[in-house]
């Protein structure tokens, strides 16, 4: 039978998978139907060949803001449902009451983030339609990608999808904890799923335990800093957070997983490539 940390560490690892089915539904490489990236290709359509046009091209932009703000609304509402689930998942596991609330805050800064982001690129867009610049310079041709790209907001988005996330699960979690004055019971830990997308940063820091109030220590890459208190720690990152009793910080399901992560570091680096592996989760291996 499952322990409970086991369990923490498996809804922890269902968050990521989530987190994995949003950036899909958003639009990726791997998933370009994703509603983003759908949105970017009808505006470039809709500007090819009608760039001189100036009320095609404001047309083209309105339609464009509409349906990214549409999507991430979606996509953020759904993010913290997912770190509701979470938390729900572990206090149940742990026998700890709920506690507290999601606040719509964060989601909402979320938003304005994102589309400040397009916002940047539909004011360059206007400047070069009012010069009549080449239309390549924003639709993209056989040599460039084109300014119109929807890399930056889509980057902008995996971050905060990621952040909302966790966000509404630390919340519950913390409110809760504190509520049963059990603040020095509990740790957290980070837990990735280990496939040939997890990053370098994930494998290393994956398994790591730190207080409830405490940071993270990243070394690996790519990272968007050397310390942080939760995921994202990087774009489109995938890792999780749970909750974990102080007395199996160091458990054998703990070394369990640093030594999946170790020995799929130590893959890469004797190999140089990546190899699919499926399923993925928190002890994973080739």
């Amino acid at each position: 039978m499952a322990t409970r940390h086991q369990r923490a560490a498996k809804a922890a690892g269902k968050t990521g998978d989530e987190l994995g089915r949003l950036f899909a539904q958003m639009g990726t490489s791997q998933h370009p139907r994703g509603a983003v990236l759908s949105a970017y290709r009808t505006a470039r359509k809709a500007l090819k060949g009608n760039f001189s046009s100036l009320a095609t091209v404001e047309d083209a932009l309105g339609t464009l803001r509409l349906a990214v703000e549409r999507a991430n609304e979606i996509l953020l509402r759904d993010a913290t449902e997912i770190g509701l689930k979470q938390a729900e998942t572990e206090l149940a596991i742990y026998g700890l009451e709920l506690m507290g609330g999601v606040g719509a805050q964060t989601r909402q800064e979320a938003l304005r983030s994102i589309i400040a982001t397009l916002e940047a690129q539909i004011t360059q867009v206007r400047a070069l339609a009012l010069t009549g610049a080449d239309e390549a310079l924003v639709i993209g041709d056989a040599s460039r990608v084109g300014l119109l790209s929807p890399a930056p907001v889509s980057a902008e988005a995996s971050r905060w999808l990621a952040l909302v996330a966790e966000q509404s699960h630390e919340e519950i979690i913390q409110d809760s904890i504190a509520q049963a004055g059990a603040g020095d019971e509990y740790m957290r830990q980070a837990i990735a799923a280990i496939d040939e997308r997890t990053t370098d940063c994930c494998l290393r820091v994956h398994g790591q335990v730190v207080s409830l109030d405490g940071e993270f220590t990243l070394t690996g890459t790519p990272r968007f800093a050397d310390r942080l208190h939760a995921p994202p720690f990087h774009w489109y990152c995938r890792t999780g957070i749970a909750l974990v009793r102080r007395i199996d910080a160091d458990d054998e399901w703990s070394q369990e997983m640093r030594d999946a992560a170790r020995a799929e570091l130590t893959a890469r680096e004797e190999t140089g490539q990546r190899v699919e592996i499926h399923p993925a989760h928190a002890r994973s291996r080739r």
